[in-house]
């Protein structure tokens, strides 16, 4: 988006895969994070499982997700079984890909577009259905002139890193 700015950012995409089981009994109360971030889990109120992590599928981001890599969901889903042995009986619902954009560190873009009066970014939030209501109240913390409660993640260290490598 910040294209339509005239500012470009080095972005990749991510195909990230996931899984759903079936309904089962509640196995977790919280969402399970591994800080590696090769998994994660989440358990809904219907007993489904959420299971993900950033193993890679297949696709780009003109192709979009285009199939899963099937020893990544395997590996996926062993570590998941590893960590709440409980899983191990439960059965794959289905598995779909899903599209992220990640900066060349790995961090969020989050803060004022340099140059461009009024104009903040928010983006390339790992874990971003965890972290991204967080990551948006301290960008609205900003917006609105006051202290965030954590610093921002500003896009200067990426235009200066593409700077530096052109």
């Amino acid at each position: 988006m910040a294209a339509w700015l005239g500012v470009t950012l080095p972005i990749k995409v991510l195909i990230n895969q996931l899984v759903v089981t079936e309904r089962i009994p509640p196995v977790m109360r919280t969402v399970l994070g591994v800080a590696s971030g090769l998994l994660s889990l989440k358990q809904y109120a219907n007993g489904t499982v959420l299971i993900g992590g950033g193993w890679q599928g297949i696709g780009d981001r003109a192709r979009g997700g285009v199939a899963v890599r099937s020893e990544n969901f395997l590996g996926n889903v062993r570590l998941a079984a590893h960590a709440v042995p409980a899983l191990r009986q439960a059965r794959v619902v289905r598995s779909w890909l899903g599209l992220e954009a990640e900066t060349a560190d790995a961090l969020p873009a989050i803060g004022p577009i340099p140059g461009i009066d009024d104009a903040w970014i928010i983006g390339s939030v790992h874990s971003g259905y965890t972290s991204g209501p967080y990551m948006g109240r301290i960008l609205a913390q900003a917006i609105l002139g006051e202290a965030p409660e954590l610093p921002l993640f500003p896009i200067d260290r990426l235009l200066h890193q593409r700077s530096n490598s052109a």
